[in-house]
């Protein structure tokens, strides 16, 4: 009569990766905030800067499109789970946030620029 939950079962089953994945973020918080607030702070200047990149005679599409195939080919390397090196697992994490970073920089100057 006194069986456990199916969130109590999920959550024995799946404790020791819970565990492992919490202890990482605590360890990596600061490194991982840094990284968030350089990717905004550069996704901001690189928004700044492209409308220099204009006056050389590129347009805004195929500077974007370059950025995105970046940033895709960047996403398709960090969550595959196979060709990813394991030594450098801290690294690859931090180069994603900072990637997020990056991206709601982009995100929010173009608030900016539309208001």
């Amino acid at each position: 009569m006194n069986q456990p939950t199916r969130l109590m079962r999920f959550l024995q089953r799946n404790y020791r990766k819970f565990e492992r994945r919490w202890n990482l973020l605590g360890n990596l918080f600061p490194a991982i905030l840094l990284s968030v607030l350089t990717g905004f702070y550069i996704g901001n200047m690189w928004a700044s800067i492209i409308g220099y990149a204009r006056q050389t005679g590129l347009e805004d599409a195929i500077i974007v499109m370059g950025w995105l195939i970046i940033l895709e080919g960047l996403s398709a390397f960090i969550y595959q789970k196979n060709t990813r090196p394991v030594f450098h697992q801290n690294l690859w994490i931090l180069i994603n946030y900072l990637k997020i970073g990056f991206l709601l920089g982009i995100f929010v100057d173009a608030f900016k620029v539309g208001s």
